[in-house]
């Protein structure tokens, strides 16, 4: 699993430095450190080298978040579960918010009480305040064994004579007027 962590200039208000260690300590409890790589996202996409017997430290912000870098990210990584930690303080063009609508691979989660929820939600991808990161992990996680199953067909789905008849005859004391 990928965690891509926003590093703009939003992400060092209100808090949000020590709410982005928090979560970031909580995901490297829950898995190990061969199952989780950290990246930061500004003007380029650099992966955190992370000592698992040292507590984790995120380099300074300096700039702008490079949207671009983290989509190209993501489509070279297109079976690998990815969580997003950001606030949503992001100009997209159209073209990015509709690449960023088909990737399947990502989970946002919304870093701050003033998140931009509109923003992260219109991306279509599926959004969890940070309260919630384990849901979002176990979400991620989801991703690749949804991905390995075929498509369920309608001729794929039969139905007993026992239940086809329980649709069918409910009877005449179903009243919907």
């Amino acid at each position: 699993m990928n965690i891509v962590i926003d590093r703009s200039g939003s992400m060092v208000e209100n808090g949000k430095p020590r709410l982005i260690l928090n979560l970031v300590r909580f995901i490297r409890q829950h898995l190990s450190s061969s199952e989780v790589q950290i990246y930061t996202l500004q003007d380029q996409l650099n992966q955190v080298h992370v000592d698992p017997a040292l507590d984790i430290e995120l380099p300074e912000i300096t700039g702008p978040t490079n949207i671009d870098r983290c989509i190209e990210f993501l489509i070279e990584r297109t079976t690998e579960p990815t969580v997003f930690l950001s606030d949503g303080f992001f100009d997209l063009t159209e073209s990015q918010k509709r690449i960023l609508k088909q990737q399947h691979n990502l989970v946002v989660v919304a870093v701050g009480a003033d998140a931009d929820l509109n923003n992260l939600n219109f991306l279509g991808l599926p959004v969890y305040p940070a309260q919630d990161i384990s849901v979002a992990i176990k979400h991620a996680n989801g991703l690749n064994a949804q991905r390995t199953l075929p498509p369920l067909q309608r001729s794929d789905v039969q139905l007993s004579e026992s239940v086809w008849g329980t649709f069918h005859d409910q009877g005449e004391d179903d009243d919907w007027d």
